[in-house]
């Protein structure tokens, strides 16, 4: 028997072997060729929607693949077509399968486009002959059951504030009256995704002064500042205390001048993702009886912590704040007047790390009618953007570096408005904008409206996003998350106690039904306020009266 191996006997083998030395390195399914590979299949579908939000993306292709072309390069996943998203990618070589598991759950009710490079080659060495994208859309959330952060049978909880950031981390706090204890206290708890709320805890002493206004702001770390008006015998000042993740609250401080003789006022609280945080409020001196009054300002940096407190205005009441990522912020404010009939002139000062706040005031608009939503919104650009109204007229005014603030942009209301009130709006990352308001249209009763903005296509029709006409919305709460999609809530009676309700609008299909988000029949649910975090899920506290005590209550939109 001749055991040599021949060279036809030499190829014939080495052209077995190949196909199987090269299955090592992508695996089966396919044979090699000249044709460049495709895809044969992918999950989800394209144009698929009520896309499961934990769903791993995976494409199956119609060629053995090299296994080292498809990696996070190569196949990627955005939501809104260019936001990345984070993620991991594999390959299964014995069926041609790439597969992305994205490293948290999928945004609500939002577009997202896969995309495969070209980058990807069969065993032969083609390429995708071109980009293979294909695009999905999420289901929505929906929301839980409404419960309470602290339960304290002996003391009444009020008046709560929420911040949450971007990853879904919240701090809420909230008034925490002692009674028969001679003092009223500050209470916070926080949030973690996955972990749900922390335990209560006291940021403010009992029994040494009386607490008010709490106000708070988180960054993209967890890091949190609260700050609020302390009554300090006669004099009321603002104080903070900040809290990291790491050392929990670091204790409570005054952030504005030495205990003066005027009172301060509404202290409001922004911060950015790197936690620059800039706080203002309004106070008068030497005159504790009345006008005028003025615009103060504090900055905090995770470096140095809270700088001197300036005065940046001889008058003004009501300031709004807004801080970018670029450290830049605008405080606005309403002038003081001595009585209803003299106008209302509304102004600007901007903040720039370089030259700190404007020297001079920019007029932002004036009238005996015109009124603004006090908290500026930043555009895709980081330009501030302000909402006026007067009684059936709404406007926005955007202001953008060296121009100063532009012309009118009217929001268009019902045709039947007699008169609008408490206008909210926001602002997506794309520009899309949110407004609702209450209005009354030749009845007694404040109905709420709302309507949308596309860059591009302008204001749509003003409806109707309430179905109980029988009596008055209040105090409504407006949120929007990047994707457009956007949360209203508002308290409402029912002739017997007041109830939270709330209404969910999709960028693709409008504003859909109204509905409770708390069943409670002890009494009254007052007081909302709602944060949002990039993915869309949306964090409500509130007062709620149980019969003999107002506790916080709470509920999540996921």
């Amino acid at each position: 028997m001749n055991n040599k191996t021949t060279s036809t006997n030499r190829n014939l083998y080495f052209s077995l072997l190949l196909p199987l030395f090269l299955s090592a390195c992508g695996g089966g399914g396919g044979g090699g060729g000249s044709s460049a590979p495709g895809v044969s299949s992918t999950s989800p579908a394209d144009n698929a929607s009520e896309v499961a939000r934990n769903s791993n993306i995976t494409a199956t292709f119609n060629k053995d693949i090299l296994n080292t072309s498809v990696d996070a390069t190569s196949f990627t996943l955005a939501k809104s077509g260019t936001e990345n998203t984070a993620g991991s990618v594999s390959f299964d070589g014995e069926n041609n399968v790439a597969s992305f598991t994205p490293d948290n759950p999928f945004a609500n009710l939002a577009n997202y486009t896969a995309t495969l490079s070209t980058a990807i080659i069969d065993l032969s060495g083609n390429a995708l002959a071109s980009n293979y994208n294909w695009s999905f859309t999420t289901a929505d959330g929906v929301w839980g059951s409404a419960v309470p952060i602290e339960i304290d049978n002996a003391s009444n909880a009020i008046r709560p504030q929420i911040a949450v950031n971007k990853t879904g981390q919240a701090v809420a706090v909230w008034v925490h009256d002692v009674d028969g204890a001679g003092g009223i206290s500050l209470r916070a708890s926080r949030y973690t995704p996955g972990s749900g709320w922390g335990n209560a805890e006291q940021i403010a002493a009992d029994g040494i002064s009386t607490t008010r206004g709490p106000q708070i702001a988180i960054d993209s770390k967890g890091n949190a500042t609260a700050i609020w008006v302390r009554n300090e015998g006669t004099i009321k000042n603002i104080w903070s205390n900040h809290f990291t993740p790491d050392t929990g609250w670091e204790g409570a401080e005054r952030i504005e001048i030495a205990a003066g003789v005027g009172n301060a006022f509404t202290p409001k609280i922004v911060a950015n993702d790197d936690g620059v945080m800039i706080a203002a409020w309004y106070r008068h001196e030497n005159n504790p009886s009345g006008l005028p009054f003025f615009i103060w300002t504090n900055r905090f940096t995770p470096e140095t912590g809270w700088g001197v407190a300036e005065q940046i205005s001889n008058d003004g009441i009501f300031p709004g704040i807004i801080i970018a990522n670029n450290d830049t912020a605008m405080i606005t404010w309403t002038a003081s007047v001595a009585s209803n009939t003299d106008p209302l002139f509304h102004y600007s000062k901007q903040f720039t790390p370089a030259n700190g706040w404007d020297s001079t005031a920019k007029l932002i608009d004036s009238g005996q009618d015109v009124f603004f939503d006090r908290e500026p919104v930043l555009d895709k650009d980081d330009n501030p953007v302000v909402l006026l109204q007067s009684r059936t007229v709404l406007w926005l005014k955007r202001y953008s570096e060296g121009n100063g603030w532009g012309a009118a942009e009217p929001i268009t209301i019902s045709d039947t408005a007699t008169q609008v009130l408490s206008a909210k709006f926001s602002i997506d990352s794309q520009d899309n904008i949110l407004a609702v308001w209450q209005e009354r249209n030749g009845s007694s009763l404040q109905n709420l409206w709302a309507n949308s903005f596309i860059p591009g296509t302008g204001w749509g029709t003003a409806e109707l996003i309430e179905i109980k006409d029988e009596r008055d919305v209040e105090a409504q709460q407006l949120v929007v998350d990047s994707s457009g999609n956007g949360i209203v809530l508002w308290q409402q009676s029912d002739g017997t106690r007041k109830n939270m309700w709330g209404n969910r609008f999709s960028k693709a299909a409008g504003w859909g039904a109204a509905k409770l988000i708390e069943i409670e029949n002890g009494g009254d649910a007052q007081r909302v306020q709602v944060g949002i975090d990039s993915n869309g899920n949306a964090q409500a506290v509130w007062q709620q009266f149980d019969g003999a005590r107002t506790s916080i209550r709470t509920n999540r939109f996921e």
